[in-house]
């Protein structure tokens, strides 16, 4: 716990010292520098933390080398994220080198990501830190790649430059399948948050029920069976109100309190909107729909960053501090839960590293009643 007590620490630090004070320039570049090396040491030398992390460490022993690795998607894992593992078989069998190299690109094109997107970098990060970062890292291994691939593709989007995005989805389902949700966005590039948008509301309600047949045509392997078997799952009330806590009502309440309740800019607005949708979707199924919620939570984070930078910054009032301040607290409260949720917080508490290993209790499941 102290190690993420630490780099939390470090993270507020920037947030007070640079992004919320104009009179510190000093030192910013070698804070983030410090902050990335310790984000990598973290995630790269972890032993056994994070539920999903201990499944890869397992499948990783079968993994090629470059020698013998071959294109293929009929793999239980995409070609791009087998040849990351390659790469990494190929200079050790340890799995810990595979963490290395995996959080070195995710923290690499995490860091890019908030560079060029935000003025208020630590304050995006901290956000991220806590909303995503650990889930990120050492579970969903393979579609944080393709979410980071996303992210980086967000220019083209944006500019309608629609070869250069499908060159970007192709690559992100190659690390990841659940990817090819974003060749549907483009439909959705004008949505933004006026009366039209509650029949896109009730669309996706009358849609969804339509998912099951459409998917059926998609022939990559085991990609229906995937889906049916989580669709058979029942999660009870809890599970399914929080993803739709995550994904829809804070997003709603955020992006109708900055657009029509103090009317300030927000920040990828076309992009809430469609995670909205999504958030909806995920109350039926929180397995397939809130999966797909993984697309959007950085720029949920980057939208909630610019408002709390600018009411320090640029607003100065104490109205705009004292929202800022309220809206950092539902946050933290609505993503919080779902740490405390059927215990969720074992997989990554108490920490262990390669350096001192302990094998600890990471099965969060025997909470489910």
């Amino acid at each position: 716990m102290l190690y993420y007590i630490i780099i939390f620490s470090l993270t507020f630090f920037g947030c007070i010292t640079y992004d919320t004070n104009n009179n510190h320039k000093h030192g910013r570049r070698a804070l983030k520098l410090l902050i990335f090396i310790s984000l990598t040491l973290l995630i790269g030398l972890r032993y056994k933390v994070g539920g999903d992390s201990i499944a890869y460490e397992m499948i990783f022993e079968d993994a090629h080398s470059l020698k013998t690795w071959r294109y293929t998607w009929m793999h239980i894992y995409q070609p791009g994220f087998t040849f990351i593992e390659a790469i990494a078989k190929s200079i050790s069998p340890q799995f810990y080198i595979f963490q290395i190299i995996h959080a070195l690109i995710v923290n690499l094109a995490l860091f890019i990501f908030i560079n060029k997107n935000s003025r208020y970098f630590f304050i995006s990060l901290l956000i991220i830190e806590f909303i995503v970062y650990l889930y990120f890292t050492t579970e969903i291994l393979r579609e944080t790649l393709a979410v980071l691939t996303f992210a980086l593709s967000y220019p083209y989007y944006q500019k309608k430059k629609w070869g250069k995005y499908y060159l970007c989805v192709i690559i992100a389902m190659h690390f990841h399948i659940s990817s090819i949700i974003l060749a549907i966005l483009p439909v959705f590039h004008n949505v933004t948050f006026n009366r039209r948008y509650i029949y896109y509301i009730i669309g996706i309600g009358l849609a969804i029920p339509l998912a099951r047949p459409i998917l059926s045509f998609i022939p990559f392997a085991g990609f229906i069976d995937k889906f049916d078997s989580y669709n058979g799952v029942f999660y009870g009330i809890l599970f399914p109100f929080l993803s739709l806590l995550r994904g829809a009502i804070f997003p709603l309440f955020f992006c109708l309190f900055i657009k029509f309740g103090v009317k300030k800019h927000l920040k990828f607005e076309n992009i809430l909107c469609i995670m909205i949708l999504f958030g909806i979707a995920s109350a039926y199924n929180p397995l397939i729909y809130g999966r797909s919620l993984n697309f959007f939570y950085l720029f949920l984070a980057l939208s909630v960053a610019e408002y709390i930078g600018d009411s320090y910054k640029i607003f100065k009032t104490k109205t705009a501090i004292h929202n800022s301040l309220i809206i950092m607290l539902i946050l933290f409260c609505c993503y919080g839960a779902n740490y405390i949720h059927i215990h969720k917080y074992i997989r990554w508490v108490p920490y262990s590293s390669i350096l001192n290993p302990v094998d600890y209790e990471r099965d969060h499941t025997k909470f489910i009643k």
